[in-house]
């Protein structure tokens, strides 16, 4: 096969999948990883794919908005929810993300009634839900809301995390790769998980079956920062090994 007619089926590929690897790519043009990437690094100079690591992604990769979101897996999400809050104690301080999974291990944790119990949320949609509540101390970050997810963003959020101390922050991703790590499926959205991170404890990414064996545009942590994720039994046993294997701890909800 020559370069021209590979690296138009690299774009097709990106195109419907959103992200293909590099290994994947490797195997289905009979060449080396070596001679897909320089393929992928072409397309990338020439404005067709996103370069990663690891493979490449659709420039055109973008949020399909909250309503849809909050559809996919909905039995999914309330189980992770629900397993998530399972870990929370009374009196401890909470960071709920922005996301359709995330609000559900807010719902959960009001069902189990830890007052006094202490959130930090992005989410507008968090806060809409739980504020007044009897024993629920809410604290609703600043910032310009990103339309997507109803979270803050930007430095407002940034550094109202810096300030806290955190037992918990659950964090949303938009992929889950056993060599890629947690991506988000935008970048503007990626510094305050990070800014979460950082202040907390203890840190849990969610994921139903939608999101696994993706990666999405921007990376949240690779594979070698280790922390929690529930999830699916979608997930398969290999990437469950190697997410293990470098120090992950991995509870499946479902």
């Amino acid at each position: 096969m020559l370069a021209g007619e590979r690296q138009q089926r690299i774009v097709q590929r990106v195109e419907a999948e959103g992200f293909v690897k590099v290994q994947e790519l490797s195997g289905e043009f009979g060449v080396s990883a070596m001679t897909v990437r320089r393929d992928i690094a072409e397309l990338d100079h020439r404005g067709l794919v996103r370069r990663m690591r690891g493979g490449a992604a659709s420039l055109r990769a973008r949020d399909i908005g909250y309503g849809l979101r909050e559809r996919i897996n909905r039995r999914e999400k309330e189980d992770i929810g629900r397993r998530a809050a399972e870990l929370v104690g009374a009196g401890e301080v909470v960071y709920i993300d922005a996301g359709t999974t995330c609000i559900e291990v807010a719902r959960h944790l009001v069902k189990r009634e830890l007052a006094p119990l202490y959130l930090v949320t992005s989410s507008v949609k968090v806060s809409a839900e739980l504020a007044g509540l009897k024993g629920i101390h809410l604290t609703q970050l600043g910032g310009e809301i990103y339309d997507q997810s109803f979270g803050a963003v930007g430095e407002p959020a940034v550094g109202g995390l810096a300030r806290v101390r955190l037992d918990w922050a659950f964090l949303g991703a938009s992929g889950v790769d056993a060599e890629l790590g947690m991506t988000n499926n935008n970048h503007v959205e990626v510094r305050v998980k990070r800014a979460a991170l950082e202040s907390a404890e203890r840190a849990v990414f969610l994921a139903d079956g939608s999101k696994l064996g993706r990666a999405s545009v921007a990376r949240i942590v690779s594979v070698d920062e280790p922390h929690t994720l529930i999830t699916t039994a979608a997930l398969s046993g290999d990437d469950r090994r190697r997410l293990e294997a470098r120090g992950w701890e991995v509870i499946v909800a479902i």
